[in-house]
């Protein structure tokens, strides 16, 4: 069972950064292949994931090796990477 919990608080900066890493950070300069090794398992070390961070001032793509958020685009555009339901549940909560 999956439980996914939507707030209005943001989240503080350091636990942002916590989950990046334990998402898709580098966890040693020199894995397999000769390539930074991450936290993430991926077949061969392919590496074939991107992580996005959507904030309200823009979306940005983590660099692992930078340890670091790479503005993608302008704007907030949180609310596009919510299902409906999780929309209704962001206007209750607004509004009540």
């Amino acid at each position: 069972m999956t439980t996914r919990e939507i707030g209005l608080t943001p989240l503080p900066l350091r636990l942002l950064s916590n989950l990046q890493w334990a998402a898709y950070g580098v966890n040693r300069m020199k894995g397999p292949f000769g390539i930074p090794g991450r936290t993430a398992a991926s077949a061969s070390n392919s590496q074939q994931i991107d992580l996005y961070v959507a904030l309200s001032e823009g979306v940005y793509l983590y660099d692992a090796v930078g340890n670091l958020l790479a503005p993608v685009v302008a704007g907030d555009l949180r609310a596009g990477a919510l299902t409906p339901g999780q929309r209704e549940s962001m206007q209750r909560h607004r509004f009540s």
